[in-house]
Order: C-alpha cells, then sequence, then structure tokens
C-alpha cells in the first residue's frame, strides 16, 4: 500500500495493463469496462474485494471485447452499449450479480444501432441511436424491451436528425440536432 491505497485486484496478472475505465456505480455494484488480456475490453464489476471483482460476462467470446461504452446507472441496473458480435452496438443491462443481457436490438440483425451520448434524466437513459429507417434519432429506455422507445422521428427518413451533446439541466434534456431546413441547432 502506498498512502493508504490498496491493490483491489491484478486484472492483467504481470506486466500487462488492464486499463479500467468508465466507473459507474449502480445499486451496489461497481461496473467498468477492463481488459484481462484474454477477453479483450469488456464488462466487469466489483464489490471493493478481490474475490468479489470479476468480469460480468464475455459478451463477444474471445480476444475481440465487446467494447463497453456510454455506462449509465438507472436505478440499481447499469445500461451500456456493447457489441456482442452478433448483433452489432446495441443496448444492454447488468445488475448486481446477474449475466449482463440485450434491453434491445434497436437496429435488428447484424446492423449496429451506434449507441452513443448516452445520460440519464428522470430514471431513464436518453441516448442517440441508429435504427432502419429512421437514421440516428434520440431514443430512451427505462432498461425494459417494451420500454425503450425512439423519442421522436425529428428528421423525418433515414438520414437522422443525429442528435449530439446531450446536457441535462433543471429536470430538461437539452441536446444539438440536424434538420434538413435548418439545419445543426439546438
Amino acid at each position: 500500500t502506498a498512502g493508504g491505497t490498496v491493490l483491489v485486484k491484478d486484472i492483467a496478472p504481470g506486466l500487462d495493463q488492464s486499463t479500467p475505465a468508465a466507473l459507474v456505480v449502480a445499486g451496489e455494484t461497481l461496473f467498468f469496462t477492463a481488459d484481462d488480456g484474454e477477453h479483450g475490453v469488456e464488462l466487469w464489476r466489483s464489490d471493493g474485494t478481490g474475490s468479489g471483482t470479476e468480469l460480468v460476462g464475455d459478451l463477444c467470446a474471445g480476444a475481440i471485447g465487446a467494447g463497453p461504452s456510454g455506462l449509465v446507472a438507472v436505478g440499481s441496473e447499469l445500461l451500456f452499449a456493447a457489441d456482442d458480435c452478433v448483433a452489432g452496438v446495441e443496448l444492454w443491462r447488468a445488475s448486481g450479480s446477474a449475466a449482463p443481457t440485450l434491453v434491445k436490438d434497436i437496429n435488428p440483425g447484424a446492423a449496429s444501432a451506434a449507441i452513443s451520448n448516452v445520460v440519464v434524466m428522470d430514471g431513464r437513459a436518453y441516448f442517440r441511436a441508429t435504427a432502419a429507417g429512421y437514421g440516428a434519432e434520440l431514443w430512451s429506455s427505462d432498461g425494459t424491451d417494451a420500454g425503450t422507445v425512439m423519442v421522436k422521428d425529428i428528421r423525418v427518413g433515414t438520414s437522422g436528425s443525429s442528435p449530439a451533446n446531450p446536457k441535462v439541466i433543471g429536470g430538461r434534456l437539452f441536446f444539438s440536432e440536424t434538420e434538413a431546413a435548418t439545419g445543426a441547432e439546438l
């Protein structure tokens, strides 16, 4: 220990670095991304002990890694985007010691929903996602399939409005988007 710090677990043993990132607390669990040198960058969880620090699931089997991103806590659950090497980058859920589950295949099949720009407001995650026939639009999720919906088809058609830079201020969600008639606006 140095200055009261303690190594919880050597995720990538030896001189390799696991590079933990995107630390988020959901319920009583710390979730984060890390690379153990065997599974690629995947989702991990910890209760603060070595034995309680573990890989949540090898979503993209092998050394490729699912590349979890956009980790946010919605209540006691974690919502995140990840690529399981089958459905592309889609919305996933994890909680406590349970295995991660796919919330919704927003862009069905192997096509990716390319989820990004995730924020939380009033117990829901809001994010940019691409769906066939709509392009990139604003979506919202409560962590369930039925509760994961497009907020609005802002730019009707396949071009999408490409919402970006979301910020929650005073209980309202602000973001930039692009419309055919006005271009990029707030």
